[in-house]
């Protein structure tokens, strides 16, 4: 990742995330201009130098040599301004430095957007748990609603039914009618917050998955470009900087799990067992060009999913070329062979199948993976990193 990337990606998730390391060539950047070094002190213990450029009441602006970054105000404790001793510290620190080698400064970009990944899919993961936190107290403040105003409704049906005409029976109809008016109200309330924090939800769950996805690719291209190097000799264990980076693979390689999971045939497709929302297993089609996981009615009736209270229609392309309309939920787990994925969006077809396979294994799963399919040995491989 280069210093315009990262900048570009700073920009982008309007998050500040604290760089602990900084390239020797930033550093060299700082003895040349002669800068004074400025120190960042964040609430999480981490620190930053560099070159402050702008400072606000909402936000600061700082220059590491490879690049400016933003960060938010409420993520600092602190800030130290630079000194001519500090700056002098280090000038003699520089000439002691020599300038990493090419290969070294490239494992040290890929080794960065790691870090930067991790943090990404630790704030996501946060706020799916907020925001599903949420979810449940709406849920459960719901419940008694729902109740109290099914009781008042049957109340006032008995009222009327027996067809009380006394003024005292008219006043406690009216009571009743005020009562399950304010309910319907607070009903109401509940029900669009309920729908946002449900929307909220599929947003994350969706950033998520993405950005785990995407700190499994960061992952694989760092551990294989250092395989790279150590087949070509230019990994030199002698070297500190090279250890200190396989230390951080190593880890890293501890994280990563990989399944091979049987397949069966079926005509020009594969067929795979599937366990859905932790209930049943099903067989699936192995369709990787399905954009997403697609089940039957009948499915989605033997896990407890009810499409009608979920998402929007979509119009899905089966594998025989036929369309159909479908509706989009979520479902909250799909595993295949030990390989487990949360929240994962589903299309449940509201037409049923002619045959006996009820359903496709599409990409909304499958996504999450770095997969391959062995044809001749029938077997799906799936890798990523351990959560």
């Amino acid at each position: 990742m280069d210093a315009h990337y990262l900048i570009k990606f700073m920009e982008v998730s309007k998050r500040p995330i604290a760089i602990t390391v900084l390239l020797s060539v930033g550093f060299i950047f700082f003895i040349s201009t002669k800068a004074f070094a400025d120190i960042l002190y964040f609430k999480n213990k981490q620190t930053l130098e560099g070159i402050i450029k702008r400072e606000t009441d909402e936000e600061v602006v700082i220059d590491v040599g490879v690049g400016r970054f933003t960060f938010s105000k409420s993520e600092i404790a602190r800030i130290e301004r630079g000194s001519s001793e500090k700056n002098e510290k280090l000038k003699n620190k520089a000439q002691q430095i020599t300038r990493p080698s090419k290969e070294i400064q490239e494992l040290n970009r890929l080794l960065n957007v790691v870090r930067l990944k991790r943090r990404l899919v630790s704030r996501f993961k946060g706020e799916l748990t907020g925001v599903e936190r949420k979810l449940s107290e709406v849920k459960d403040e719901l419940t008694p609603l729902y109740k109290t105003y099914e009781e008042l409704s049957v109340k006032e049906s008995e009222v009327d039914d027996e067809g009380y005409v006394s003024q005292e029976k008219k006043r406690l109809t009216n009571l009743r009618i005020v009562d399950l008016n304010a309910i319907s109200s607070k009903i109401r309330e509940h029900e669009i917050k309920l729908s946002e924090y449900e929307a909220k939800q599929s947003e994350i769950g969706r950033k998520l998955s993405e950005s785990l996805h995407g700190l499994t690719a960061a992952t694989r291209a760092l551990i294989t470009r250092y395989e790279e190097l150590v087949r070509e000799n230019k990994a030199r264990e002698s070297d500190e900087e090279y250890e200190r980076i396989k230390g951080m693979i190593d880890r890293f390689s501890q994280e990563w799990i990989h399944e091979s999971i049987p397949l069966r045939s079926y005509g020009a497709s594969f067929l795979v067992d599937v366990i859905l929302n932790d209930k049943n297993t099903f067989p699936l089609i192995l369709d990787t060009g399905a954009s997403s996981v697609c089940i039957s009615r009948s499915i989605a009736d033997a896990i407890g999913v009810k499409p009608e209270d979920e998402g929007r229609t979509v119009s899905v392309t089966l594998a025989n070329g036929s369309k159909v309309k479908g509706r989009v939920v979520f479902l909250n787990s799909i595993e295949v062979g030990g390989m487990r994925v949360e929240h994962v969006q589903t299309v449940i077809l509201e037409v049923e199948p002619d045959s006996e396979i009820k359903g496709l294994l599409g990409m909304t799963y499958l996504g999450n993976f770095f997969f391959r399919v062995d044809v001749n040995g029938k077997r799906l491989i799936l890798e990523k990193l351990s959560e």
